[in-house]
């Protein structure tokens, strides 16, 4: 028995030795990837084999843009939307370089390593766990295992079948200069989402150009040289690519740019795509990968407009209810705005907007300001206020001392303020929800220019670390100051409406619960 294991060993090692990465990725006994005609092409360019047959497929030409690649490629750019096996490709390159590369140009003693960076270790991990994965299922890949896979999360051990030097094939960290691909013999190095890595040192820790560079002349005979992407913000290293060598295969750069359903039909299917539609951004860079604008409009004017309603100024208060207000303080320059909201059922209302203008010369005073908010807010029935953090302390004092006239003369409306604290990305996100709520026709606004020029002025701001939004300057000093205190006021309404709770208990339970998750924080005077 022990010598039929050892047998089976060296035919599994044996059959490494010759295996074509087309074959290591599709064979049901190795990767065992049902692959499309396009991945296949895929294989045999980066291996340099001809295509044959697959370039009578049109996805196959389409992908290479219809010129045929030709000779084995120093350097492949792999440009697709997302799951469409470019990690799991690049895993496979990892281990058919390391059994397949010539390693005669290393010394005693030398263990040369396939490396995979990515913009984290945690993104490169998952190409490692592809490897690891596969590799531990495999009975014939792992007859050339040196390293248990479980024993590290980050660095694989594999027998090259030639010469029987251990290969080392690990995640990596992009560093400055390209340090981390120095002073080794590289089988492979495959960089990952690199749309989203630097091109300059100048820009960031991971940079691409630099660690290209380091290991380009370090690649031994038969390794690979992978970047692999979605596309992401129209500059940097993939969209150069793209847009300079994109059908201008050459022997020493093959790029390839591929739909989703192009690359992988089988889960890209019409109705995965129709899905993926409902997310503009997300279908042009997911499925049809094309690269965002750096900087384009958050929200588009029609929508806008169509969410006005035909009459301005205040809507009337409906009896049963309820209201909510937000506000985005400033006292020089920017407008310090109101916005007061309710809800029918899926339609969000603004109902109430206001602002003040102060000067440099001439800043707002925050105690008159906070008194006719109270004026408009004892309209709605409402007593609090959503805002940020900007002089919370100050501002919350104030507000507790707010009066309004009444018929039988000035009386106190304390106000009570709630200061919410968002990370740059929850903003964005509440950002994109209020484009969603406006192109699904769930938010009325009231019309008035001000309000809608400030949302068709917001921009998205596309950059390696994600989008952001922007709120453009005007000639006047405003800073789309409408649209801080509108998307305050409409996180409130972005939750489904919870079902109604017959159980008194059950009720108490739930209120506690609430409390304890809200996002704002509440004054030490606030009812706990």
């Amino acid at each position: 028995m022990l010598a039929g294991a050892l047998d089976a060993q060296a035919i599994g090692r044996a059959w490494l030795a010759r295996v074509s990465l087309e074959e290591l990725f599709t064979h049901e006994l190795l990767f065992g990837v049902p692959a499309s005609n396009a991945q296949r092409a895929i294989c045999r360019v980066a291996e340099g084999r001809p295509l044959g047959e697959l370039w009578k497929d049109p996805d196959v030409r389409a992908i290479f843009r219809g010129r045929k690649p030709k000779g084995r490629p120093t350097h492949l750019a792999v440009v697709a939307g997302i799951r469409t096996g470019k990690s799991l490709l690049a895993a496979c390159m990892a281990l058919h370089a390391a059994v397949r590369a010539d390693l005669s140009v290393c010394g005693p003693g030398e263990v040369p390593r396939g490396a995979i960076y990515s913009t984290s270790l945690d993104n490169a991990q998952v190409i490692y766990d592809h490897l690891a994965g596969r590799v531990s299922a495999s009975p014939v890949l792992r007859s050339v295992l040196l390293s248990d896979p479980t024993s590290s999360r980050s660095r694989l051990l594999i027998e090259h079948p030639a010469s029987g030097r251990p290969v080392e094939i690990c995640t990596l960290a992009g560093k400055r200069a390209g340090a981390s691909g120095v002073a080794r013999w590289m089988v492979a190095a495959l960089f990952d989402e690199y749309a989203r890595m630097t091109g300059d040192e100048a820009e960031g820790v991971v940079n691409y150009k630099d660690t290209l560079r380091a290991v380009r002349l370090r690649i031994v005979p038969g390794g690979y040289l992978v970047s692999t992407s979605s596309p992401w913000a129209p500059y940097g290293p993939a969209y150069e690519h793209v847009e300079n060598h994109w059908g201008e295969p050459t022997r020493d750069l093959v790029v390839v740019r591929a739909k989703a359903y192009e690359l992988n039909p089988s889960y890209w299917t019409p109705e995965r795509v129709d899905e993926a539609k409902k997310n503009p951004d997300e279908y042009r860079t997911d499925v049809l990968t094309e690269f965002l604008a750096p900087e384009a409009a958050l929200l588009m004017p029609e929508h806008v407009e169509a969410a006005q309603r035909e009459e301005g100024g205040d809507a009337p208060r409906i009896a049963g209810a309820s209201y909510t207000a937000a506000m985005d303080p400033a006292t020089r320059g920017n407008g310090w705005t109101l916005v007061v909201a309710t809800r029918d059922h899926a339609v969000r209302r603004i109902v109430a907007i206001r602002e003040w203008r102060g000067t440099p010369a001439s800043p707002l005073d925050p105690k008159q300001v906070l008194g006719e908010i109270a004026v408009v807010l004892r309209k709605y029935g409402v007593a609090s206020i959503d805002t940020d953090q900007w002089s919370g302390d100050a501002l919350a004092a104030l507000a507790r001392e707010t009066r309004v006239q009444t018929p039988e003369g000035t009386v106190p409306y304390p106000l009570r303020l709630h200061l919410w604290r968002m990370t740059d990305r929850e903003k964005t996100e509440r950002y994109l929800d209020l484009r969603l709520m406006l192109a699904t026709s769930t938010l009325e606004l009231p019309k008035n220019g001000t309000l809608a020029q400030d949302l068709v002025r917001l921009k998205k701001r596309v950059t390696t670390n994600g989008a952001s939004i922007v709120l453009p300057e005007t000639s006047d000093g405003r800073h789309c100051d409408f649209a801080p205190a509108l998307m305050l006021a409409m996180s409130r309404y972005l939750d489904d409406v919870p079902a109604p709770i017959v159980d008194p208990m059950a009720e108490e339970v739930a209120r506690m619960r609430a409390a304890s998750e809200r996002r704002y924080l509440p004054h030490d005077d606030e009812d706990p």
